[in-house]
């Protein structure tokens, strides 16, 4: 009745160790607040406006260009009272 002690193969190991480096530099990246080196797509510019919901578009330049490319691509229309 001892438990099988199912240990992961080697190749197994690096693949998941890999996979969560990855998810983890894609959290810090999406953290970063300098801009990114492309414009986000209309999904990730929605993800980075949730990230940065506290930010400033005037200190914040991830934001800021997430904002130009939700705005570009007609997902967002700003308010014309307002400066963002």
């Amino acid at each position: 009745m001892g438990r099988s002690s199912r240990r992961p193969r080697l190749g197994q190991a690096i693949s998941e160790e890999t996979a969560i480096d990855e998810a983890m530099r894609e959290l810090l990246e999406l953290n970063a607040h300098n801009a990114p080196p492309t414009t986000p797509t209309a999904d990730l510019a929605h993800q980075i406006m949730r990230v940065h919901r506290e930010c400033s578009t005037d200190y914040c330049r991830r934001k800021a260009q997430a904002l130009r490319a939700l705005i570009a691509e007609g997902r967002i229309i700003p308010d014309s009272s307002r400066t963002h």
